[in-house]
Formats: structure tokens, C-alpha cells, sequence
């Protein structure tokens, strides 16, 4: 099955489409910054709560789509958060941290877990990874704070 009919089949028919301008994701590969065009960002209801699809467009000459499974593990994000989520993710393969908008109307900037799907991807088996990683960001934020 391909990708595309996949996300479609499995998380499109759960979620909503958010109506918004969302500022571009960039990162750095190899010292050159890549930016991607975020093009829709779709939100999982039912039981994916805090769960978000980021469809993105690549800004190079052959204009690919990628898309990025996302999970919120704070609502507004600062550096202290930041650090402690790093420690947690650790080695993780394939999963990073940002920090993103998902509601720029609220003037808050959320920090996510971003891994991106191919379509080798079991969604379930994913999100049960990204929901673990979530537990323990927040029960090592519930130590540092008592």
C-alpha cells in the first residue's frame, strides 16, 4: 500500500484540518539548512489526543511531499523543557524535538515530537513509542519539580 492511501486510510479519516499559516520547518543537514514548506496540518481526534499530521513540501527543485507524525508533550515550550525533553529522546532514531506553532493564535509555541512516516511505518507501534517517551519526559519533569 502506498504511503499517501495509507495516512489516508488510518489517521486522515480521524482528524480535522486545521485553517492556518504556519511558518516553515528548517533544520540543518550536513551545514546546509533545509527548509520545508509546511502545507496542511491535519489534527487526530478520537484516541489520538495531542497527536497532529504535518504535511510538508520540501523547497528544492523536485518539490516532494514528506510527512511528519507529531505528538505534543508540552504546551508551551521553554529552553529548560527543551533540555530536559533532549535527555529523554536521547538516541532515538528518526525522532526529533521542535518547537512549533500549532495554534499561532494563542501566541504559544508548542514542543513536539516529529518523526517522519515512510511506508514501512505501523502508526500503532509508533504512537505507543511516542506516548512512552511523553510518560517519561513527564514523570522527569514531576521529579525535578518535587
Amino acid at each position: 500500500m502506498e504511503l499517501k492511501d495509507k495516512i489516508k486510510q488510518e489517521l486522515l479519516s480521524k482528524g480535522t484540518k486545521l485553517r492556518n499559516k504556519y511558518p516553515p520547518i528548517s533544520e540543518r543537514k550536513n551545514g546546509t539548512l533545509i527548509v520545508q514548506k509546511v502545507k496542511s496540518i491535519f489534527q487526530l481526534n478520537v484516541n489520538f489526543r495531542n497527536y497532529y499530521l504535518l504535511i510538508t513540501k520540501s523547497t528544492n527543485k523536485r518539490k516532494d511531499l514528506k510527512y511528519y507524525l507529531t505528538l505534543i508533550i508540552a504546551s508551551q515550550s521553554s529552553d529548560l523543557l527543551a533540555k530536559i525533553a533532549k535527555k529523554v529522546i536521547g538516541d532515538q532514531k528518526k525522532i526529533r524535538l521542535i518547537q512549533f506553532p500549532f495554534h499561532p493564535e494563542h501566541f504559544r509555541v508548542n514542543l513536539a515530537l516529529l518523526r517522519e512516516l515512510d511506508e514501512f511505518t505501523d502508526f500503532t507501534q509508533l504512537m505507543t513509542r511516542l506516548n512512552s517517551l511523553r510518560t517519561q519526559f513527564r514523570t522527569k519533569l514531576h521529579n525535578i519539580i518535587n
